[in-house]
């Protein structure tokens, strides 16, 4: 278990969290924003100021979960959109007070700090400093042009939590470029660099996860494939055509699998597949298509190739050796009865 909840915080699963909490946020937002609006509009009526800002903000939350239920917008359009509404909410706040003798409310200074915080974090640096000298200037500036008597503690505390903020986003921007730098490393690990896909490592540890998630009965099956006359293609028309046919392959494979399974290359010109949540028939229904797409399968200046299959189910008590062992059986049988076909557990022997 704790496997498993390392893996929904790894860096391959961040942006579907950052995509829950912008939606509940914006949701608990447009909530918020509709009860006060709400509550204006009956005890104070509709001509309130106040009101009517919080009807803006109801609809214009409403707007954006909208937009991020029908993922018509990107997380990164929406963090952009978050920093230009605030900061153009807190300009127009700022002309305001600059239009009053008053001097500026606790609520003002919140905004400004929100505002700050909302640069730090999705700006790039350079423009995050520029625009928040311009705030403190803008702050600093309504202050000196107040009445006397002038009162800077609010403004002195804010530019205390305003280094705070920079500290902590710096400090934040490496933790980020080194957790990306690491994913990085690890997916250049895990990843074959002919194809793309899993390499035999990732397949394999893959493999040992799903032995140990079966305790909830879900079926699985593994398809082992090889390219038939491999070698021949390399040796008659190059490696470089040998490789073209590896990626081929393995873009038929990945146009082949369904949500949640897995393809590598396993080594050489052979592939596997992990299959989630199929029976034995099932698997081999797959594999039928499998076989057909790549019979299919053209390349310039190539004579038509074809795969041999090994496809097996999981069984009680399998380890990753023992499953691997049984696919690897089956496909000898496939390529000793002629090859361009699949064997399966319930295949008869000859």
């Amino acid at each position: 278990m704790g496997r498993q909840n390392r893996r929904k915080f790894s860096g391959l699963d961040a942006e579907a969290w950052r995509y829950r909490f912008y939606v509940s946020m914006t949701g608990m937002i447009l909530l918020g924003e509709a009860g006060v609006a709400l509550y204006d509009h009956l005890q104070r009526g509709p001509t309130t100021s106040h009101g009517w800002e919080s009807t803006f903000g109801a609809l214009f939350c409403g707007a954006i979960l909208a937009a991020l239920l029908s993922r018509r917008i990107t997380l990164r359009f929406l963090d952009l959109l978050v920093t230009f509404s605030v900061s153009l909410v807190l300009v127009i706040q700022l002309i305001q007070q600059f239009q009053s003798p008053a001097l500026p409310e606790p609520r003002l200074y919140f905004i400004g700090l929100f505002v700050i915080l909302a640069t730090v974090t999705n700006l790039p640096l350079r423009p995050a400093l520029l625009w928040m000298g311009v705030i403190m200037l803008a702050y600093l500036t309504l202050i000196l042009t107040r009445p006397a008597p002038q009162d800077f503690t609010l403004l002195v505390e804010m530019s205390v939590v305003v280094l705070l903020i920079l500290q902590l986003g710096i400090f934040g921007r490496q933790i980020t470029s080194e957790r990306t730098e690491g994913l990085q490393y690890r997916t250049l690990a895990l990843t074959d660099s002919l194809t793309g896909l899993f390499n035999r490592r990732a397949m394999y540890d893959r493999l040992q996860q799903v032995l140990e998630e079966r305790k909830d009965g879900r079926p699985f099956a593994v398809v082992l494939l090889d390219l038939d006359h491999f070698k021949a293609i390399n040796d008659r028309y190059g490696h470089d055509a040998g490789d073209q046919v590896l990626q081929r392959m393995a873009a038929v494979l990945k146009a082949g699998i369904r949500e949640g399974d897995w393809v590598a290359r396993w080594g050489g010109e052979e592939f596997l597949v992990l299959l989630r949540g199929v029976n034995a028939v099932q698997a081999e229904q797959i594999t039928a298509r499998f076989r057909q797409s790549v019979r299919e399968t053209r390349l310039d200046g190539l004579p038509m190739f074809t795969a041999s299959f090994g496809v097996t189910a999981g069984q009680p008590g399998d380890d990753v050796r023992s499953l691997l062992q049984r696919a690897d059986a089956l496909l000898y049988r496939a390529k000793s009865l002629g090859r361009d076909q699949w064997q399966t557990d319930a295949s008869p022997l000859s």
